[in-house]
């Protein structure tokens, strides 16, 4: 049985490499799904799901440009448009028939918005998509409006920073600490 911890097979799309894992890929009769991860995650996310949908589909999990094996241009414009895009030549490219495609966190606006661009093609390339615990924080423009302002500008300040190679470098040193991971992960995930 196969770990799906890390992305075992490539493509390139636009010049970049692109980490992807996938189980049942040559039966074509079966449905496919392909799964998009979250930030900060990458097809690891779906080790224990990949060999149960593996039952009766074909299963693709991608590590989104920026992610996981995948590139990290520093020149790249990341947007949901782009990941939209990326996922919609991913299924013509590699999955090669319509796709199921469930995404969690920002995966599932990547797979919205890749829904949303599908439409202009013939046939659609997604036939439904799944959305686990959707970001929407970043879609709501009206409720940054209601923030107090330094929670408006330190978030913007931060993004921008982070543009920067060297503060992004030093800003993830410190965020990939042991005890700073677990307190993030305690605020999205209820202890057991």
């Amino acid at each position: 049985m196969t770990a799906y911890l890390y992305a075992d097979r490539f493509w390139h799309w636009r010049g970049y490499t692109i980490g992807y894992t996938c189980a049942n890929a040559d039966q074509s009769h079966l449905p496919a799904v392909l799964l998009i991860h979250g930030f900060g995650a990458s097809v690891g996310h779906w080790r224990k799901n990949i060999p149960i949908l593996a039952t009766g589909a074909r299963v693709f999990a991608i590590d989104l440009i920026g992610f996981g094996l995948s590139a990290k241009p520093p020149d790249f414009s990341y947007t949901f448009e782009q990941w939209a895009q990326l996922v919609l030549d991913f299924i013509h490219g590699v999955i090669q028939s319509p796709a199921i495609l469930v995404g969690n966190s920002i995966g599932a606006i990547v797979a919205l918005q890749t829904a949303v661009s599908g439409q202009e093609i013939s046939p659609n390339p997604v036939q439904k998509v799944i959305a686990i615990n959707c970001s929407l924080r970043l879609l709501h423009e009206s409720k940054q409006a209601q923030l107090p302002w330094y929670r408006r500008w330190g978030s913007r300040l931060l993004q921008k920073m982070l543009g920067y190679r060297l503060l992004a470098q030093l800003f993830f040193q410190q965020v990939r600490q042991p005890q700073t991971v677990r307190r993030i992960l305690q605020q999205a995930y209820q202890k057991c």
